[in-house]
């Protein structure tokens, strides 16, 4: 808090001293043009807090030290009828002091000719002018969404109840979506292009659209969202509110109605404030907030901007949810169907790039990283941080791959190791990422041990070894179990598909061991002993889980997809930045990192491509 506070007093002070006054006084603006989106940025964070007059003081130049070019105006000491803020214009825009009433007064009350000439008469240089009405209104008076740069860190956080959020047809609809989807690509692609990959162009599709609809800051439930709109804090809009979040009280010409005026394509307050039922389905209406001079979250809810973007809310549902729902039915399908025999045979060429590749590539990874963040104005990023997302990015998912090969008659050896691999790297990364999460939370002092070499055996032992003993341990006891049943094909599926569930929960929650190892070994071990399961039970339970694999692998992509859109809209403003280096930084990163996975895997098997020669099947150039 003080650092902050600290930062926050250099940065006033620099309008009377140092290269800002200097600018200042030659006309030009505090912050250079390259700079000015970070420095608002990095503002707008600083000042998620107010500093207090006496942590602030000793380091804040008096006013009456300022230059002529930055007086103080105020009117009256007036606040706007919208309520204060704590976010400064000054520290917004790199001019003085201003009031919330003077913004009003200026971006609303007046037309832009009419703004320019009055700060014109009050001595602001044309630079200063051109700031004010540029960035200043905007930011502090026709702000309407917090995407808007700069962007004013606001007093109130949103804290509402959307029912139509909690509807259960939309994860429902988008399931349905995503099955259909899948089958679609099936049936339009070529062979050679794996369905998963429309889908996850489709879903980047689907996520862009959904969120630009939904962050439209002219849609109502806009209102909500920016705390000056909401002036008394009850998560309603009163007509009074709604008319100045529409700009209606706008005067017509002023800066506020070019940038927020919606004028004849405004939503009608009395239109929404109306009996509305959550679906056709639901014979409930809800007219108990209806017609009662203020817009509920409910009534801002409008199909147009909202209906796809919580028609992809499935895509925002916790990881950890997510994890236990799909892995345990994939990690199991994988291990179950693989041919074992081929498996047992390369058993030491999977170990080989499982563990020590997955070391390997990370490490890699992480040089490549640190490399290009140096190239970039974010500059080099630590080593540890660089290791920890060389690591998320070091595991393979050959689900495309595997389909891949086989459409094309690859060698069934060849699809054995990479899918073999592919299973228990997932495993080696997740047992590395935890102990690097906690080298980089912690450092060389972590919680429970006290040592970073402890910690590590602790990870070990506690993640790698619990979490195979206890997949064995599970498998011997499902085919024990097994064995008493006889041709009951609901049984034993059921009994299958609820261990791997519980299996997988058990490691994750209790134990805190490697779920995804426990239930890869669970898979293997039924699959070398799956006489224990009945002759008629095999293949249905085979072609249940394939159904289930092709389902869930599916629906993975196209969140994968949704939530990439979302996340390219959320940042649209950085990536839509006038300088090349924010501009280019995003689409440039990710082909960067494209190509360095792709180079970095080749060149962690070209290291062990000498050993992996030696054992197994010896995979020739070509396979590797």
């Amino acid at each position: 808090e003080a650092e902050r506070c600290r930062l926050i007093s250099q940065l006033r002070a620099r309008h009377t001293s140092g290269p800002a006054a200097t600018r200042a006084e030659a006309g030009e603006p505090m912050f250079s043009r390259r700079w000015r989106p970070y420095a608002t940025l990095a503002l707008a964070l600083l000042l998620s807090t107010p500093c207090s007059a006496d942590e602030s003081a000793a380091a804040t130049p008096s006013s009456s030290d300022a230059g002529s070019e930055h007086k103080s105006h105020s009117t009256g000491g007036a606040e706007s009828e919208h309520g204060s803020h704590e976010c400064d214009a000054e520290e917004k825009v790199g001019v003085d002091f201003w009031e919330d009433g003077d913004f009003d007064n200026l971006c609303r009350n007046m037309t832009e000719p009419q703004a320019r000439e009055f700060l014109a008469g009050e001595g602001y240089s044309e630079a200063v002018i051109e700031e004010l009405i540029k960035w200043g209104c905007p930011a502090k008076s026709c702000v309407r969404h917090w995407d808007i740069l700069p962007v004013c860190e606001a007093e109130h956080s949103p804290d509402y109840t959307l029912y139509h959020h909690e509807e259960l047809h939309w994860p429902i609809a988008f399931l349905s979506v995503g099955v259909l989807l899948g089958a679609f690509n099936r049936w339009i692609l070529p062979k050679a292009m794996p369905y998963t990959v429309g889908l996850l162009i489709q879903g980047v599709i689907i996520g862009v659209i959904a969120e630009a609809l939904h962050d439209d800051p002219k849609c109502p439930l806009a209102a909500l969202d920016v705390s000056m709109y909401d002036v008394n804090r009850n998560n309603k809009i009163e007509r009074t509110e709604w008319d100045h979040f529409n700009c209606q009280d706008c005067v017509v010409g002023s800066k506020c109605q070019q940038v927020v005026g919606c004028g004849d394509d405004c939503y009608n307050f009395d239109e929404l404030d109306g009996t509305f039922r959550l679906t056709l389905m639901d014979t409930a209406r809800i007219d108990d907030i209806a017609d009662n001079g203020s817009l509920e979250p409910d009534e801002l809810w409008t199909a147009r901007c909202n209906l796809l973007r919580d028609l992809v809310n499935t895509a925002d549902m916790a990881p950890h949810l997510l994890l236990l729902i799909f892995l345990p039915v994939l990690l199991f399908e994988s291990a179950f169907s693989i041919d074992i025999g081929l498996v047992s045979a390369q058993f030491s060429s999977i170990v080989l790039l499982a563990f020590p590749g997955v070391v390997v590539a990370s490490l890699l990874s992480a040089l490549t990283i640190m490399l290009f963040s140096y190239l970039t104005p974010l500059g080099m990023l630590d080593f540890n941080a660089a290791w920890l997302i060389g690591t998320i990015i070091s595991a393979t998912d050959p689900v495309a791959v595997v389909a891949l090969l086989k459409e094309l008659g690859a060698p069934k050896t060849l699809a054995a190791l990479i899918e073999g691999e592919s299973l228990m790297n997932d495993g080696s990364a997740v047992v590395l990422y935890t102990f690097l999460f906690t080298w980089v939370e912690y450092g060389n002092d972590p919680p429970v041990t006290g040592n970073l070499g402890l910690e590590f055996l602790l990870v070990i032992g506690q993640m790698l070894v619990y979490g195979v003993l206890f997949g064995l341990v599970a498998g011997k006891v499902a085919a024990f179990m097994l064995r008493r049943l006889h041709n009951d094909m609901l049984a034993e599926l059921s009994l299958i598909v609820g261990a791997s569930y519980f299996i997988f929960w058990l490691c994750e929650v209790v134990m805190l061991s490697s779920s995804v190892l426990a239930t890869v070994v669970f898979g293997f071990y039924l699959n070398k002993y799956r006489a224990a399961i009945s002759a008629d039970a095999i293949h249905f339970i085979e072609q249940v889980y394939k159904g289930l694999g092709h389902f869930f692998n599916t629906i993975i992509f196209l969140i994968a997809g949704v939530k990439l859109g979302i996340v390219i809209v959320e940042y649209r403003y950085f990536l839509l930045d006038p300088q090349w280096s924010v501009t280019l930084f995003f689409p440039v990163a990710l082909a960067f990192m494209w190509v360095a996975v792709i180079l970095v895997r080749f060149t962690t098997v070209a290291l062990f491509f000498p050993i992996l020669r030696l054992i197994g099947f010896g995979p020739n150039w070509a396979e590797a």
